[in-house]
């Protein structure tokens, strides 16, 4: 396989370098975990992965393509983003948040397509909430909830999911099934993460 996601010689930070010097890359379809004590720079890692942050100095480079010198649309149809804590603050129903992640595909001023639909119930689907589709997110578990924002980065058809402590907050049986789901998804859609 080739090298789908690479770093050279990344530095990255704020007012100072938290990560320096880093190199690797990741194959199309890999599944990696990055481990650390807290405040090692894992979530400053995952935003300058996905373009958030830009590098102090280096490169992140996905299918040979600078990732911050992409625009947002496009950055957007290829990675998808699962931050840590991450909470919805209006009574937002699952089908709402998850067509969240058909922005990069509708047009402004536009209403979701049929392919738009479909690829939000398949989300849904696969991630074992459709039934829950009606239900307003505030009222769902921290497993639940965490499943829906799976659904809606799924939604964007990414080649990259980037996950930022996906179990946190969860009891050890949801941590299991949302540690078995990215698995299984991982294998199934080759979806990096």
């Amino acid at each position: 396989m080739q090298d789908f996601l690479v770093v050279r010689d990344l530095t990255c930070g704020y007012a100072v370098p938290v990560l320096e010097d880093l190199n690797f890359q990741i194959e199309q379809g890999a599944l990696v975990g990055i481990i650390g004590p807290n405040a090692s720079g894992k979530t400053t890692l995952l935003k300058t992965l996905c373009g958030l942050l830009k590098p102090r100095s280096g490169q992140v480079l996905l299918d040979g393509r600078v990732v911050h010198n992409l625009k947002p649309a496009v950055r957007s149809r290829r990675v998808a983003v699962v931050g840590q804590g991450v909470r919805i603050a209006f009574a937002f129903s699952v089908a709402e948040v998850v067509m969240m992640g058909r922005h990069p595909y509708i047009p402004r001023m536009g209403s979701p397509s049929a392919r738009d639909r479909e690829k939000v119930e398949w989300a849904m689907e696969v991630t074992g909430i459709l039934h829950l589709a009606q239900r307003p997110v505030s009222n769902l578990s921290g497993g639940e909830q965490q499943r829906v924002f799976i659904a809606r980065a799924l939604a964007q058809e990414p080649e990259l999911l980037l996950l930022g402590e996906p179990t946190s907050f969860l009891d050890i049986g949801h941590q299991v099934e949302i540690l078995d789901l990215v698995k299984q998804l991982n294998r199934r859609q080759q979806i990096a993460v």
